[in-house]
């Protein structure tokens, strides 16, 4: 009995053991959301949320998005990892923001953090969150568009950093604006469609769009590609009807983080134009419808020329114009060009469907040329850049087709183009010589001839860029200039595989080199090659930014002694070629040039007027005419 009984007791004993740690009923999405409520309470006081929006306020689809998202966590493995997402400039959290999680198959599953910026992980194990709102469609960021690389679409996520708290992971996020809005009569906010771009008509180049989101107040967040947006500020935040018949608008101070203001806007009916643009063979057309009243003009905010791009199938639209007579105008190469006028009134969505006739063969001349190297074996990459006389004509481009004739390489291209004059130039991979460099031709003129100057022995170079630790950069570019010649000729080459490899180098030629990357300070050197074995260059790219500088008189003539200035500081003055080469440990948002007797000249990437930059290239050039 005694036996018996300590038996009896080693078996209750592995009971209580096995009871107290077995695997518990894997928990239901309500049960997960009920646990997560603590850390949701303790984690609210951090950091306030950035809308103050009602929990309601969040779009159906998106809560419905986080929910799934949560049920469908792994069978395996209890739920245990939250993650907060918040703004990675302003350290806000950031509400209903779409996401697309990896999952334990390795697929990407669609998920939206809720009303305090949070989102469970199907799985607490490693894995990448990719930032799917920002990727979701592409805003028009034309003058800053080195800007979008430096934004980050995805993060790596490691089980072993979450614990049993939050995670906060830093993103990049657009900027987000409170509204005081009423749709138009009979219209509902997901009616709604906004648009954000510089408030100076004269940089107005960018626009970044978004939707308008219920909530208490309607709300609207743009992607981050907004914080690309060139000039400013301020801003001007535009709402507008998806049919294009009622327009409002208003100026704001920031394109980053939560604006706290409540913006109001109110509307005012506009006028919609659509169609179709063809030829008269029936042939959809490319390009771009553009209407203008009288007077229009790039640096007007209520009288600009407005545009309407093709779409594949031919089908154009312009929204929100105001009322008025305008001319309506389409070019295409090789058509006549279409010019017509037209009345549109407010609330009119108006047709016009547009047909282009082609001009007749016999109109039309050949434009020929031939290319040839000296040793009769070349036979790379060439192309042919023509560029019209005529402004109202466009450049073209035509790549070089080689054959053999006489047992010997020989290239040609031809354009079909209007009787006018044109210069024609030939343009190859790295700076291989071409003879001549440009020629002109017109009607009636004889067929082009180039040479390839390939019988001279050429060179190589092979760049590498680090960090300022010593670690490899990746993502960069060179820019090369051969000088010594009458015209010097520029070559550039983006990094593969970390290396930036440029071939047909002159020898015995100086030439200069500029290495970049976005969000980085740029390096230049000089070079002088002996011998065709390739040549290595390392270089060092700093987080910064920087910018060569060069300034003319309204002649084209080199300006030296210009005071240069970023965001209100001398930066220097440019040498005897007008040149200045700027490295600042941030990018400015304003420049300044000073010459006494001088004043500055608008440039296609720079304001005079402001101050403010258009661009955002690693070049630029300005012109200066004497005011005395």
């Amino acid at each position: 009995m005694k036996k018996f009984a300590v038996v009896v007791a080693v078996v209750l004993v592995a009971l209580l053991v096995w009871f107290v740690v077995r695997p518990g009923p894997e928990p239901s999405a309500a049960t997960a959301s009920a646990r997560a409520e603590p850390t949701a309470t303790a984690t609210s006081n951090e950091a306030r949320a950035p809308l103050e929006l009602e929990h309601g306020g969040a779009p159906p689809a998106e809560v419905a998005n986080t929910r799934e998202a949560v049920a469908t966590k792994s069978a395996r493995q209890p739920l245990e990892a939250i993650v907060r997402l918040v703004d990675e400039r302003t350290d806000e959290p950031v509400p209903f923001f779409a996401l697309e999680i990896v999952d334990a198959r390795h697929e990407r599953v669609p998920a939206t953090t809720d009303a305090e910026g949070r989102v469970e992980l199907a799985d607490a194990i490693d894995t990448t969150l990719y930032f799917a709102e920002n990727l979701r469609a592409i805003d028009r960021i034309q003058t800053r568009r080195d800007c979008l690389p430096t934004l980050v679409q995805s993060v790596e996520l490691a089980a072993a950093e979450f614990g049993q708290g939050v995670r906060d992971v830093r993103a990049p996020v657009g900027p987000t604006y409170r509204l005081r809005v009423a749709p138009p009569a009979g219209l509902a906010l997901a009616d709604l469609t906004a648009t954000l771009r510089p408030a100076d008509p004269r940089q107005a180049f960018d626009s970044a769009f978004a939707d308008v989101r219920d909530g208490a107040p309607p709300w609207v967040r743009f992607r981050a590609s907004a914080r690309c947006l060139g000039g400013g500020p301020p801003w001007r935040l535009e709402l507008a009807t998806r049919d294009g018949l009622w327009y409002g608008a208003a100026e704001v101070p920031s394109n980053e983080g939560v604006q706290r203001e409540v913006v109001a806007i109110e509307f005012a009916p506009r006028a919609r134009l659509f169609g179709t643009v063809l030829d008269d063979a029936g042939d959809v057309q490319g390009g771009f419808v553009r209407i203008e009243r009288e007077g229009a003009s790039f640096a007007s905010a209520d009288n600009r020329p407005l545009f309407g791009l093709l779409a594949e199938d031919g089908k154009y639209a312009i929204r929100c114009a105001p009322a008025g007579r305008y001319t309506a105008r389409f070019h295409a190469e090789n058509h006549r060009d279409f010019e017509r006028e037209i009345d549109l009134a407010e609330g009119e969505a108006r047709e016009l469907a547009i047909v282009v006739a082609r001009i007749p063969r016999n109109e039309l001349v050949q434009l020929e040329g031939s290319v040839e190297s000296t040793t009769g074996s070349f036979r790379g990459s060439l192309d042919a850049y023509l560029t019209p006389d005529a402004q109202d004509l466009s450049p073209r481009r035509a790549q070089v087709s080689w054959g053999v004739v006489g047992g010997r390489w020989v290239g040609a291209f031809a354009f079909e183009v209007p009787p006018v004059g044109y210069s024609v130039r030939i343009n190859g991979a790295d700076l291989i010589a071409v003879e001549p460099q440009e020629q002109h031709w017109s009607a009636g003129s004889p067929a082009l001839h180039f040479v390839v100057r390939d019988a001279q022995a050429v060179g190589r170079l092979e760049f590498r860029a680090v960090d300022p630790r010593g670690a490899a950069l990746l993502d960069f570019s060179v820019q090369l200039t051969a000088r010594g010649e009458v015209a010097s000729r520029s070559t550039q080459a983006a990094a593969v595989d970390g290396v930036a490899r440029v071939e047909s180098l002159p020898l015995a030629r100086p030439i200069e080199y500029r290495a970049f990357a976005a969000g980085r300070r740029s390096a230049w050197g000089e070079c002088t090659l002996t011998d065709d074995a390739a040549k290595a260059v390392v270089v060092e790219l700093a987080q910064g930014w920087s910018c060569e500088v060069q300034v003319t008189d309204d002649a084209a003539g080199a300006l030296a002694g210009v005071r240069v200035s970023f965001d209100d500081k001398l930066a220097g003055v440019t040498d005897e070629h007008g040149v200045l080469r700027a490295s600042l440990a941030q990018t400015p948002t304003s420049a300044r040039f000073e010459l006494d007797g001088w004043t500055a000249v608008d440039a296609s990437d720079y304001s005079a007027a402001t101050g403010r930059f258009r661009s955002w290239l690693p070049w630029l050039t300005l012109s200066m005419r004497r005011t005395r």
